[in-house]
């Protein structure tokens, strides 16, 4: 089954434009770029997806997030949709002593767009106990920093802006979005998040995400068990994965056919998440949530 790498193998060739519109397989190419280990490499001051590419095709195998970064950032070098798009603003914050992993990248699609891409989960403590921090507090500190960072990335940046990331990452898109300056907010095209939690009910109540909530688009593999915790009323695409279980969370597994994601719909799995999982963290209180 195909994903999108094969989709990059597939459609890179052609440059996003009316008869090959940016679709949802294109968000999601964008916003696993935050993944890539860029503290492993030498950042400078103009830089595009192709350059970043070809700086990391010399790193190891290790050195890479998930194993199927390095496939997917040497196909992303030679793609004319994504190559020559230019690179800026790389933030790591990463703090065990306020349980805090951030981390946000600008790609400019264009002279009037740009994707804003925040980093997910790894598998460091510290990224996961802050995914179980979402569960007890309506604002963690990785949270508050892309509320932060969009406020200082928009000022400097021309015309639309899109937001997106995968699990965790997804979540800090939706939240910079609804919580960042109002003045900012005309300029949201489009918030992509992707198999992320969802919020305590005083963040979903709040007049600021009822305001940015028709803009929110949430993708989830048919066996969604993290993008189900918590409230999110948000717009939802199933989209179908070639994994089981928890495993389906890892984007990878999502499969694209021909320009799109193949779509599908939630299992008795994920169900059980969102009604069972979701109803015990609703009804615990902040004491009983603390990991």
């Amino acid at each position: 089954m195909a994903n999108i790498c094969d989709y990059l193998r597939e459609h890179g060739e052609r440059k996003i434009s009316k008869e090959a519109p940016f679709s949802e397989a294109d968000q999601l190419i964008l916003a696993r770029f935050s993944y890539l280990p860029f503290p492993k490499i030498k950042i400078g001051a103009f830089e595009t997806i192709g350059s970043i590419a070809k700086k990391m095709s010399l790193l190891a195998s290790e050195d890479f997030c998930w194993p199927d970064d390095e496939e997917y950032i040497k196909l992303l070098r030679h793609t004319k949709r994504f190559a020559k798009m230019r690179v800026s603003h790389f933030v790591r914050n990463d703090d065990k002593n306020l349980e805090k992993q951030f981390s946000a990248i600008t790609i400019h699609m264009n002279f009037q767009r740009a994707y804003l891409s925040f980093f997910g989960t790894d598998s460091s403590i510290t990224g996961w106990k802050e995914d179980f921090l979402m569960s007890c507090q309506s604002e963690t500190a990785g949270a508050k920093e892309a509320v932060e960072y969009f406020n200082k990335i928009a000022p400097v940046l021309e015309g639309e802006l899109i937001l997106g990331g995968h699990s965790k990452g997804g979540n800090f898109a939706m939240y910079a979005a609804a919580f960042c300056e109002a003045q900012h907010k005309g300029r949201i095209l489009k918030v992509y998040n992707n198999d992320g939690p969802g919020f305590r009910d005083e963040v979903i109540q709040s007049e600021e995400f009822q305001e940015m909530l028709p803009k929110i688009l949430t993708i989830a593999p048919q066996s969604s068990i993290i993008g189900q915790l918590l409230s999110n009323p948000a717009k939802q695409n199933v989209i179908h994965s070639t994994a089981k279980g928890i495993l389906q969370h890892d984007a990878m597994t999502w499969e694209a056919e021909k320009d799109r994601l193949v779509s599908s719909e939630l299992d008795e799995i994920s169900h059980y998440a969102k009604t069972t999982l979701g109803s015990w963290l609703e009804t615990m209180d902040d004491e009983s949530r603390e990991p």
